[in-house]
């Protein structure tokens, strides 16, 4: 494979987890110090050389790991928690496991309820994780 391959590989993955993470060209630039121009740049694989300082960059703001965007297989399923995410776990992993099931019912309720109203189902995303 090609440097302008794997260069176009890695732009399509910074692209994928950009868009998985709600944010646009601007937002990302902003968190990495790049220039909106230059974000697109390596987004579309038009970069001579990819720098791992900035490809760091791009992990830490997108919250995936380095070798994701890489395309190198992970022991994990690809995706690093975000902050909040991080805090709710950590309060999970504390309660006692009645308090558990009663946590994941209510993420259950809230699911279903979601999908009344968005006409998504739940369902979709668990086949695609």
């Amino acid at each position: 494979m090609s440097k302008d391959e794997i260069n176009k590989l890695i732009g399509v993955r910074l692209k994928s987890a950009r868009k998985d993470r709600g944010l646009t060209l601007l937002e990302l630039s902003q968190k990495i110090g790049l220039s909106e121009g230059n974000v697109q740049r390596y987004e579309a694989g038009n970069i001579a050389n990819v720098s791992i300082a900035v490809l760091l960059k791009f992990a830490s703001a997108l919250y995936v790991p380095p070798e994701q965007l890489l395309g190198w297989k992970s022991g994990t399923d690809g995706k690093v928690l975000a902050p909040d995410e991080e805090s709710l776990l950590s309060k999970y992993r504390r309660l006692d496991d009645r308090r558990q099931y009663a946590v994941q019912g209510y993420t259950d309720s809230k699911l279903e309820e979601q999908e009344r109203e968005t006409g998504e189902l739940y369902e979709e995303h668990i086949k695609e994780a």
